[in-house]
């Protein structure tokens, strides 16, 4: 219980859904926005012998970036959009200046957002390389009735990667 409380703590504010609604839709609407983007790849030994070795539990490592980046986006008011695994490493995406995490300075907000992720992965012994971008952008739910998510889209987030 200790534990599940102190993870909840760093869960930045999600979109709303209203579920009393007939028809449930986010509260945000679709829009295009000027957001930062922060696009980190993971890249290090941990990562890659973790993602190679089929008998190594990569749960532990995997705990350790995703309290790093919750720290880190807590401090800075961002939101993680996503957090992605396959056969070339680990990225997290970032989002600045989405509803409920709009300032005036989101821009430097991204950069000390990336900084402070990547001072705290090598902490881990975890190398990270970062792009931040700052633009318009996409930013809403995309997807049909069955299944829907919440995404940022355009170039601002490919310039970013």
């Amino acid at each position: 219980r200790g534990a599940l409380c102190k993870t909840i703590a760093f869960l930045p504010t999600p979109p709303e859904l209203d579920l009393d609604s007939p028809t449930p839709h986010l509260s945000v609407e679709p829009q295009i926005r000027e957001v930062t983007v922060v696009f980190v790849k993971l890249d290090g030994k941990r990562i890659q012998e973790a993602l190679e070795d089929a008998t190594c539990s990569m749960l532990p490592v995997v705990e350790d970036i995703i309290s790093a980046a919750q720290h880190s986006l807590v401090q800075y008011n961002g939101m993680l959009r996503q957090f992605l695994v396959d056969d070339k490493g680990m990225v997290l995406i970032f989002a600045l200046g989405v509803p409920k995490c709009v300032h005036v300075d989101d821009s430097i907000r991204g950069l000390q957002t990336a900084l402070h992720f990547c001072r705290a992965l090598a902490r881990l012994k975890i190398q990270a390389f970062a792009g931040v971008t700052t633009g318009q952008a996409y930013i809403g739910t995309i997807g049909t009735k069955a299944r829907k998510e919440y995404a940022l889209v355009g170039d601002t987030v490919n310039l970013a990667a």
